[in-house]
């Protein structure tokens, strides 16, 4: 198994593949987690089903 890092996920890495600055990929970066937890948070939103099948 390849140690964590090693895919060539770097935010040098992202940045030139996704074409946008590393300072961009590190603020996208930096801000996921909070984003991911206020949409956890708020079960009622768009898109949160009842059951999922998936996790059924």
């Amino acid at each position: 198994m390849s140690p964590p890092g090693s895919d060539g996920c770097t935010q040098p890495g992202i940045a030139a593949r996704t074409g946008v600055s590393r300072m961009h990929v590190s603020r996208l970066l930096s801000a996921t987690p909070a984003r991911l937890r206020e949409r956890l948070a708020d079960r009622d939103a768009p898109g949160w089903a009842e059951e999922s099948e998936e996790c059924g």
